[in-house]
């Protein structure tokens, strides 16, 4: 086989796009890809076949590939802006809140017998300018009676996750209620109580497909929050995020995040508690965070697939020696 120029710019082409997709083993499947290619060109009839069937499984593959990182990942993406901006709304108005009032609102309003009448969502409408829905409720009465129905019916723009489709009110964020965390079941929290740091403590976070109101006064228990957080639950529910295990959540200094479980025990009770003093593993922390599409990666990928399908052109049309 003579070594064209075109043949090396060929080469380092291809394993310029393989390193650039998939980092060193890239150069593994830049070879492959090369190998292949020069095993099938020399036009022997009995090695069609399988040239026709591989060049098949090389399309239907690059399509199966391409396609769940192209459209549907733009829309997922779109999704879990969506749903983190969302959760930012309800933070907004949590802190609002805390700095009117010098305190986080209760996680739960209740009775003087200790009945739950109202949730937190409903405490905070004012301070995310919907004072004319909380002025509809009646805070004497519990959620659900008639005098408040209407009230609780009303459909928030910012309720619950785009991908989380349930149907009427329900809600899609939850605080997590517990002795040790930012909302304890009963009286209120400040924020400077959270010892930990607000950075490194979950205020809110997102637990689809629960068919809860937001106006009713139920949220996640501590270990409900975990096995959440760990993978340990069940999957309630239609997410069309949970390709990603995504979990949203949005810290007590209001920075958001998203977290890929499951993540170890130990950091999810950290990033749960206010005073536990442990030591945030940043490492592992950064693990979970989920890797992120980019356009670069698209790209590359687009490349390294069509110069790895670009020699089956010369090897479909009889030509004897494609450029590699």
């Amino acid at each position: 086989m003579k070594f064209r120029l075109g043949t090396i710019a060929y080469v380092f082409a291809l394993l310029a796009a393989g390193m650039a997709t998939f980092g060193a083993w890239g150069i593994a499947r830049a070879v492959g890809v090369m190998w292949f290619w020069l095993w099938t060109s020399d036009g022997r009839p009995r090695r069609r076949p399988m040239l026709w069937g591989l060049g098949a499984a090389c399309i239907v593959g690059a399509t199966q590939l391409l396609l769940p990182t192209a459209t549907p990942a733009a829309y997922r993406a779109v999704q879990r802006q969506l749903c983190l901006v969302n959760l930012k709304f309800w933070a907004a108005g949590i802190r609002e809140y805390a700095s009117a009032n010098g305190t986080l609102p209760p996680v739960t309003l209740r009775d003087p017998a200790g009945k739950p009448l109202h949730s937190w969502r409903t405490l905070v409408l004012p301070y995310l300018d919907l004072k004319g829905l909380y002025g509809k409720f009646d805070l004497r009465l519990p959620w659900d009676d008639s005098a408040n129905a209407a009230a609780a019916q009303t459909l928030l723009e910012f309720q619950q996750c785009p991908a989380d489709h349930q149907h009427g009110p329900a809600t899609s964020y939850f605080a997590v209620v517990g002795p040790r965390t930012a909302w304890p079941a009963d009286g209120k929290r400040k924020i400077d109580e959270i010892t930990d740091g607000a950075s490194n403590t979950i205020l809110l976070m997102e637990a689809p497909g629960r068919s809860v109101d937001w106006a009713e006064p139920r949220d996640l228990s501590f270990d409900e929050a975990v096995d959440v957080l760990t993978g340990q639950g069940p999957r309630t529910g239609s997410h069309d995020v949970d390709v990603y295990n995504l979990i949203f959540v949005v810290y007590a200094d209001g920075r958001l995040g998203s977290l890929s479980a499951p993540l170890s025990r130990e950091l999810a009770t950290a990033l749960l508690t206010i005073d536990g003093g442990e030591a945030i593993d940043k490492a592992e922390l950064v693990k979970a965070e989920p890797r992120k599409l980019s356009v670069e990666f698209l790209w590359g990928l687009s490349a390294f697939v069509a110069l790895a399908l670009w020699p089956g052109v010369y090897v479909w049309r009889g030509v004897r020696t494609p450029p590699v």
